[in-house]
């Protein structure tokens, strides 16, 4: 049977536009996944750098002064404490003496992994921290206070939080933001829960820990504990 040229064309037409959807509904599926898999990968990246970072000044500072503990960095004060101990050994491009100061849009910025405001008095009251930014866009907030335990004493908390994209959104507990915690036995700074069950890890990094999440904040060593891979039972 005989085809005119045109209606060859018209089929082969018909046949391109086909493809294309094909191809179209291809990349709406593919590209969403593609992009959190860059972002999970650069989340990972960035979190295993910024513990790098503070605990090798950690580990630098101790060898050059001898060290400090937590108990006298509190009674030096925040500021003669980091100029002393954190600042020489540490490529600090500003000091926050509120996150505002440092390009955060508010002094509360920072949510649970519910996305509700994160209910910890150390990220809140300026007093009870040292926060600094680095070139690299990092924030760290090294607490220097006393909080209370769940008896009701007091004791010293020598947590590092980081946020890895500074004041770029989310802002987010396990996301973008990560807890650390100092050593005094000269391991420098390792991932808070490091010496925790799998349990009590995935129970502290959980979308139900909007109370505790600096004090519990244990997602940087789950992530850690895989492998330095997200998991697919994290709360991404």
């Amino acid at each position: 049977m005989f085809i005119s040229k045109n209606k060859k064309r018209a089929f082969t037409l018909a046949e391109v536009l086909i493809t294309l959807a094909i191809i179209g509904v291809v990349a709406a599926m593919a590209i969403p996944a593609l992009l959190v898999a860059i972002d999970k990968r650069s989340t990972i990246s960035k979190l295993k750098r910024s513990l790098s970072v503070i605990s090798n000044a950690q580990l630098l500072s101790d060898e050059g002064t001898g060290g400090i503990s937590h108990e006298a960095a509190m009674a030096m004060g925040n500021e003669a404490y980091f100029k002393m101990y954190w600042a020489p050994y540490m490529n600090v491009l500003k000091y926050c003496n509120t996150y505002q100061s440092c390009g955060y849009s508010s002094n509360t910025p920072f949510v649970a992994m519910n996305g509700r405001p994160a209910a910890s008095s150390l990220m809140v009251v300026h007093s009870s921290r040292i926060s600094f930014i680095t070139p690299d866009g990092f924030l760290y907030i090294i607490t220097n206070a006393r909080m209370l335990n769940g008896g009701g004493t007091k004791e010293n908390s020598a947590n590092v939080v980081v946020d890895i994209n500074g004041p770029a959104i989310p802002n987010r507990f396990g996301r973008d933001v990560f807890v650390f915690q100092r050593t005094e036995d000269g391991s420098g700074v390792l991932t808070l829960g490091y010496d925790l069950s799998d349990e009590e890890v995935k129970a502290g990094c959980s979308i139900s820990n909007q109370s505790e999440p600096v004090s519990k904040g244990y997602c940087a060593e789950w992530i850690r504990r895989e492998g330095w891979r997200i998991p697919k039972d994290y709360p991404w």
